[in-house]
C-alpha cells in the first residue's frame, strides 16, 4: 500500500472542518429565520 502524504491528510482534515462548520453555521443561521 502507498503511504498517503501528510499534506493530503491536512487538506482533507481542513476540508472536513470547513464543511462541518459551514453546515453548523447554516443551521444556526436558518433556525431564527424559520422560527
Amino acid at each position: 500500500m502507498m503511504k498517503i502524504p501528510v499534506w493530503i491528510k491536512v487538506i482533507l482534515i481542513i476540508l472536513a472542518l470547513v464543511i462541518l462548520g459551514f453546515s453548523v453555521f447554516i443551521t444556526v443561521f436558518q433556525n431564527p429565520v424559520l422560527n
